[in-house]
């Protein structure tokens, strides 16, 4: 099947088709945040590996923690081998649970055209995940020096070419493509068969360089080269010879660094054994340096090329002469006729190490180091990188609605347990700061004292609020919140609440600060006063029940603030609509194993099983329990 009868939102700008394909294997709300920043950019996609274990290296919560993620070479060569029409077809692809786009397909195109590769890599500032190779990168003008594989686009036949391979799932796919940039586009001497090199290097300098560029003739000898390049360079210079080569040169010096010009290319005819480390350090220091190597010579007998000068380019060998002329280039990345690398963030940025190079905007992500707005945010690395992509998100795509309090909400109060006075509960609701008009009540209680003051509240504010409803039902716990999801259903919003009677919002702003977080399930952290008691377990066994964890004690006593992921949580819980429908008799599974008293707990190892995190968040003080 083409690619075209598959996939029904792909995006063509007339002359290119686009379509960005990631991995992801389990569901959860980083996931769900990569497709909504998709979603509101227009951006066109597919997953793959839903559902799938994931067997490429130890993960958690979608974050690779060691090398590995060949997996994700395997799903996406075995996806485009079914694809037609690869050469018309801009494929992306994207890692998922730590990235969000910032842009629309007609931008990214267009700054994938600039580059005028076939294939464009994501850039960052650390050398993952073998350090050693860092020497073998070319110099570039910024930190973004790396090959980062979490964010990779190209034309499809080019991304087909470079992984038509057998790969270990347990092999690391940065590693690869990593190997593949540094090495792929090397001549092997195999390739070609003579040593005639004059008019080689003459033409490769007239394609890379203009007349008014600068070159330096490192070893003139008699000055033969000095000659033929001077045929096409304004300006050349060299360093002492034994013959007269003045007045071939427009500079003859002791020193490089006595130049008055500094050259852009530097030649080296005729390279001895002992000065290969010199020849490394040059390289860093021009734009591009030329090598020509005879290996009939000193100390080379015996060595192969690729062993002596790992880092140069080979561009001719002669097998029968045993020489050949190599080239190692710096400045703009290109190691690679075929690929190159995103060194000033135009597409892709990556986060690690990176976090205080961005700010927003005009609702962009804006990189003040390099003085680009990236289309493609990747929080790689750290946790302090996936908060940043996190305040990223709720920048740009949460915190204006929720200010405006755009979100609509629906809000279950349960009756169900001891309280002095329910006034006290609808008292603080009404106190919440956010739109009564975008919020729906269902009240469910079983006390036949409670009638009247219900009663009374509905009456006097349901002018205030879009519903007002109540639901008197003889169930237990467990029933009646499987009852409140059930009729959430019927309700058109975006955020549905339970909530416990016994605990009150003290923060007005609750609702906006819960919804900022962009969680599907996440509580308030809700303390008793007084007591150790907190409405989280941070860690709980098999069976669901509290597993002590010093952790625990520093949250609940404000020791570190922030929003975690736990094992239980109760009171109030605040869920996206979205998930509603899967939650469904979840509140009722353990019956029979765990009373009714325990409802939460049972509801919340279900919610965990079914691959669900739940979120406690501390940032701030939320409310209380009366």
């Amino acid at each position: 099947m083409g690619i075209y009868n598959k996939i029904k939102n792909i995006y063509s700008d007339g002359i290119d088709r686009f379509i960005v394909i990631t991995v992801a294997t389990d569901r959860n709300e980083n996931l769900d945040r990569f497709e909504d920043s998709c979603t509101k950019n227009n951006i066109p996609y597919i997953i793959l590996g839903l559902g799938d274990k994931w067997e490429s290296g130890r993960a958690e919560n979608g974050v690779l923690l060691e090398p590995g993620g060949a997996q994700k070479i395997i799903y996406l060569r075995d996806e485009i081998n079914k694809w037609d029409d690869l050469e018309n077809t801009i494929i992306l692809f994207s890692d998922s649970y730590d990235v969000i786009f910032n842009d629309t397909p007609n931008n990214i195109i267009r700054k994938f055209r600039e580059f005028n590769r076939p294939l464009v890599f994501s850039a960052e500032k650390t050398c993952w995940p073998n350090q050693e190779l860092s020497d073998r990168y070319p110099i570039v003008d910024g930190e973004y020096k790396f090959l980062n594989s979490g964010g990779f686009m190209g034309y499809g036949n080019h991304i087909k070419k470079m992984i038509d391979i057998d790969i270990n799932k347990s092999d690391d796919d940065q590693g690869y493509y990593t190997d593949y940039y540094l090495n792929h586009d090397k001549t092997t001497i195999d390739n070609v068969d003579y040593g005639e090199f004059e008019n080689d290097i003459l033409k490769h300098l007239r394609e890379k360089y203009d007349v008014k560029d600068v070159l330096c003739d490192l070893n003139p000898l008699n000055g033969r080269y000095g000659i033929l390049f001077g045929s096409h360079f304004k300006y050349i210079t060299a360093l002492n010879s034994e013959y007269n080569i003045k007045y071939i040169y427009d500079e003859v010096v002791d020193s490089v660094d006595n130049l008055v010009r500094k050259p852009d290319v530097l030649f080296i005819y005729d390279i001895k054994y002992e000065n290969i480390s010199l020849y490394e350090a040059l390289a860093n220091t021009f734009k591009e340096v030329i090598l020509i190597v005879d290996f009939n010579e000193g100390d080379f007998k015996g060595d192969t090329i690729e062993d002596v000068l790992p880092s140069y380019k080979l561009k001719n060998w002669s097998k029968y002469n045993n020489n050949g002329w190599l080239v190692k280039r710096n400045g703009n990345g290109d190691t690679n006729s075929e690929m190159i690398l995103d060194h000033d963030q135009n597409i892709f940025q990556t986060l690690n190490l990176a976090t205080d190079d961005v700010v927003i905007k005009d609702g962009r992500v804006y990189n003040e180091v390099t003085k680009t707005f990236p289309s493609i945010i990747h929080g790689n690395g750290p946790s302090i990188t996936k908060d940043k992509l996190g305040e990223i998100y709720n920048e740009i795509f949460v915190k204006d609605k929720v200010d405006s309090g755009d979100y609509t909400l629906l809000l279950n109060l349960f009756l169900d347990f001891n309280v002095s006075d329910i006034d006290q509960v609808f008292d603080q609701i009404r106190y919440l700061n956010h739109p009564k008009e975008k919020i729906e009540i269902q009240i469910f209680f079983d006390d036949d004292n409670h009638h009247y003051k219900v009663d009374r509240f509905i009456e006097k504010f349901k002018d205030l609020y879009k519903s007002v409803k109540k639901h008197y039902v003889k169930l237990n716990n467990a029933e009646k919140r499987n009852l409140s999801l059930f009729e959430s259903l019927k309700y058109d919003v975006d955020y549905v609440i339970n909530l416990d009677c016994n605990y009150v919002f003290r923060n007005r702003d609750s609702i906006k600060y819960l919804i900022s977080e962009g969680k599907n399930i996440i509580s308030p952290m809700i303390v008793s006063e007084g007591t150790d008691w907190v409405n989280f377990w941070f860690r709980t066994d098999k069976d669901g029940y509290n597993v002590e964890s010093e952790q625990q004690n520093k949250i609940r006593n404000y020791d570190v603030k922030d929003t975690f992921s736990v094992g239980y949580i109760t009171g109030i819980i605040m869920f996206k609509s979205d998930v509603i429908t899967d939650l469904i008799g979840m509140y009722q599974k353990g019956n029979g194993i765990y009373t009714d008293d325990d409802f939460d707990i049972s509801f919340s190892r279900e919610l965990l099983r079914r691959g669900y995190q739940l979120w406690v968040t501390n940032k701030n003080y939320y409310g209380g329990v009366i």
